[in-house]
């Protein structure tokens, strides 16, 4: 995907049999004046879900690149997007408003559910404030969301935050690496987090040292054939960093 300050989202697809050629998708252009701030998509659907500069939230459908609708309820940037693995086209946003907002994009233009974790005195840490930076989703039914608040993993069908997993300071991304609700995140203070659920102590989490001060950005995939999850890290320097299991740095590769 090409995403462009002036207004319009460019989608394309590699042709698998040259490798190097790209073929244009589909192209999607604003009508008003407004950035992109975070994007995804339900492929069950085949609907495009974009967090704007204006607050507000845009679904498109890729097959005819129509506004579909505009969900107008976050009233500061929208920071993450994430995307049901269910047929439903249900996702969640997170916002530097300190909300989580969970949306059914076939009910209307308001959340069935928000999530406000600084509310919660366990959570809250005034000295980075109230803003969510990352969430992510398993089944419908658990989410982890950080930010300026301790990262924190929720129950979606109770609305209740299930555990805190105390980290040196605020985090920029996080993920769901198992079917274990295994979590990885990072954020500021050279730290990667991996916490797992099934650990004999499970409010303790590894802390695996960076030397990237701030982290971004980071992938994961699993190598089930090889028994093992690979990590990828990135931030404010010119190094991408990669993990096996979440134990110590492996490799650092400069750009």
């Amino acid at each position: 995907m090409n995403v462009n300050s002036s207004g319009y989202i460019k989608g394309f697809e590699l042709n698998a049999e040259t490798i190097n050629e790209f073929n244009e998708k589909w192209n999607i252009t604003f009508s008003e004046n407004i950035s992109v701030d975070c994007l995804t998509i339900h492929e069950h659907s085949n609907q495009l879900i974009v967090g704007c500069s204006d607050t507000n939230i845009r679904l498109f459908d890729l097959k005819t690149n129509l506004n579909l609708s505009k969900l107008s309820s976050h009233y500061d940037y929208i920071h993450d997007l994430k995307v049901s693995k269910s047929i439903e086209p249900i996702f969640y946003s997170g916002s530097e408003d300190g909300t989580v907002r969970c949306w059914d994009a076939r009910i209307g233009s308001k959340p069935f559910n928000v999530l406000i974790p600084s509310e919660n005195k366990a959570i809250e840490r005034p000295e980075f404030g109230e803003w969510i930076g990352t969430i992510d989703v398993n089944d419908d039914q658990w989410l982890v969301c950080g930010g300026g608040p301790s990262l924190s993993v929720w129950h979606l069908k109770i609305n209740d935050c299930a555990h805190i997993i105390k980290t040196p300071g605020v985090i920029y991304c996080s993920k769901f690496v198992s079917e274990d609700l295994d979590i990885i995140a990072a954020g500021d203070q050279n730290t990667i987090v991996y916490w797992e659920r099934n650990h004999p102590f499970m409010s303790e989490s590894i802390h695996v040292k960076s030397s990237i001060d701030t982290i971004y950005s980071m992938s994961h995939h699993n190598y089930k054939n090889f028994n093992y999850n690979l990590f990828s890290f990135c931030g404010d320097n010119h190094q991408i960093e990669i993990c096996k299991n979440a134990t110590h740095i492996d490799w650092k590769l400069s750009v």
